[in-house]
């Protein structure tokens, strides 16, 4: 995917930054709107949260393995 490693090590801060809003906005549903509502997002977010991962991080990290946190092929 991205050779360059210093923007590979960006795209990875961005990707991550954009999954913790992702899982604010999760909470934010969980708290205020009703369970079958947060049912429907929650899976909404985990097909959202699935498409960051494999078509992003992972190629990332195949092209930069010195981005890959210890313990990642682990999950």
């Amino acid at each position: 995917m991205i050779s360059d490693l210093a923007v590979a090590q960006e795209i990875k801060r961005l990707v991550f930054q954009a999954n913790e809003r992702i899982e604010e906005s999760m909470k934010l549903v969980e708290t205020q709107c009703p369970s079958e509502e947060f049912a429907v997002y929650r899976t909404a977010v985990g097909k959202v949260v699935a498409v960051m991962l494999t078509a992003i991080i992972e190629p990332l990290y195949e092209r930069n393995p010195s981005l890959k946190p210890r313990g990642w092929d682990e999950f």
